[in-house]
């Protein structure tokens, strides 16, 4: 009896310490037959390779969210976020970052499988399509009107506006517009990678005015240029700051080069500019212009032998190849050539210091060094022993050329080539800082980054004698 009764006291701790280690998980199956609710902010997005995107959705259950799922095969993609650990959540917002891969395929479209699942083992779907024609890059000005331009008082003013427009897929549409006192606006229309739009405008009739002009200029995608305007004065004949001589015929040769075209001359007095220049050819013709980007609103040329503001008239005319001196005076009408002869020696017959103490005497070579230089080999790094050698022209041994590849962030400069990477040869800066239409042996500044949004070929040309640099397209 007495064993019997240790038996049913033993089952009934047994029954009781079995009933404890029973998982605490309780079993929602079959309590709620309602599906979660998935709403994504996108289900159609528009994306490039190697790019992050954002997966972005918000998802509701009335007992609770046990997990979100998402998967792509193609992109490796199967990561399931669990979101009912230790408390339940009735309330999800999905926020997952995803890099889509380099290898994905422009123009296809992908699908990412989002499946969320509540704790009741209910499941609801949603797809977000990816398609790989997005548009991220802004449309570019490869040309546009100067910031600053003036054109002539008189009864029949205008001012012609010249875009060269440039995009990476397509053009929508160019905006030009002026608040008082012309209030003029025009939407212009526009398709493909690339335009060029010139716009004549009327001005106020024999008024002197200033117009601020915008340009607003978007892809289809919407990507918005970096905004540009100019001001135009409209006044009886100024002293113009600056003055370029332009060796070129047209407004395409005017925009096509880096820097170098037009040649900025020398504000020398009241009206008057003067600029050494180097002819490489027998008449090789010439006209002057006050702003940098086209030949309107004013050009000055020849009429009856005197230098004037005139569409029509003929260029100055340089008879023979070699070194001028040019000045003329736009008040006057005065223009005078007057020939060179340089003989000052050229860099590579010269010597620079290697050692730093005169122990180590070197010829001169000159070298480009700088950013965005794309040449195979090129090493950006700004020093002097991986420079590129510039070669000596077979003509003008004053002159030195270099083809080069240029992307990106742009800056360069000139240096004798050093073994050891040291600066203390002959080097040439820019004069201003802007460019290196202007250079400086030995002083100057760094120049400012100008932006080469496709590998570009041009043809670097220094002039040793002149201390100018031209960046010309290939």
């Amino acid at each position: 009896m007495k064993n019997i009764c240790y038996l049913i006291l033993l089952s009934g701790l047994l029954t009781f310490l079995l009933g404890g280690c029973k998982d605490d998980e309780t079993d929602y199956s079959g309590t709620d037959k309602s599906d979660p609710e998935l709403v994504l902010t996108s289900t159609d997005l528009h994306w490039v390779q190697d790019m992050d995107l954002f997966i972005k959705a918000k998802v509701t259950d009335d007992l609770g969210i046990k997990s979100v799922h998402l998967s792509n095969d193609a992109w490796f993609l199967d990561k399931t976020i669990e979101v009912s650990k230790d408390t339940l959540v009735t309330s999800y917002t999905l926020d997952y970052k995803f890099r889509v891969p380099k290898e994905a395929i422009a123009d296809e479209k992908y699908v990412i499988s989002l499946t969320v699942t509540d704790i009741a083992g209910n499941k609801v779907t949603g797809d977000l399509n990816v398609y790989m024609d997005g548009d991220f890059t802004k449309p570019s000005y490869r040309a546009v009107p100067d910031e600053a331009l003036t054109v002539l008082v008189s009864e029949n003013v205008s001012f012609r506006a010249v875009f060269d427009l440039a995009d990476n897929k397509d053009l929508a549409y160019l905006i030009i517009r002026s608040d008082e006192p012309l209030n003029y606006y025009d939407s212009i229309v526009l398709s493909g990678k690339a335009a060029r739009i010139e716009q004549k405008i009327d001005l106020l009739p024999g008024t002197i005015a200033d117009y601020k002009f915008e340009y607003i200029l978007a892809d289809k995608a919407g990507n918005l240029a970096a905004q540009k305007s100019s001001v135009v004065q409209v006044k009886d004949m100024p002293d113009f700051e600056k003055m370029y001589l332009a060796d070129v015929a047209t407004k395409e040769e005017l925009n096509t080069d880096l820097f170098g075209v037009p040649m900025l001359m020398d504000h020398v007095g009241p009206y008057q500019y003067e600029v050494s220049y180097y002819s490489a050819k027998a008449g090789t013709e010439i006209r002057f212009i006050p702003q940098k980007s086209a030949f309107e609103p004013i050009c000055f040329a020849l009429i009856d032998g005197s230098v004037v503001n005139t569409q029509d008239g003929q260029p100055v005319v340089l008879s023979e190849k070699g070194y001028y001196k040019i000045s003329i005076n736009i008040q006057t009408g005065v223009y005078k050539l007057e020939r060179l002869f340089p003989t000052i020696a050229t860099p590579n017959e010269t010597v620079f210091d290697a050692a730093g103490d005169g122990s180590w005497m070197r010829p001169v070579e000159v070298g480009l060094i700088g950013h965005g230089v794309t040449n195979s080999g090129y090493v950006d790094n700004w020093s002097t022993n991986t420079s590129l050698l510039l070669k000596m022209d077979t003509d003008n041994k004053y002159i030195y050329r270099l083809d080069i590849l240029l992307k990106g962030n742009v800056q360069l400069m000139l240096s004798a080539k050093h073994e050891w990477g040291w600066w203390n040869g002959p080097y040439w800066k820019s004069t201003d800082g802007i460019d290196l239409d202007k250079v400086s042996l030995n002083g100057g500044s760094d120049m400012a980054a100008i932006i080469v949004d496709e590998e570009t070929a041009y043809t670097l040309i220094f002039d040793a004698y002149l201390n100018r640099v031209r960046v010309v397209k290939k």
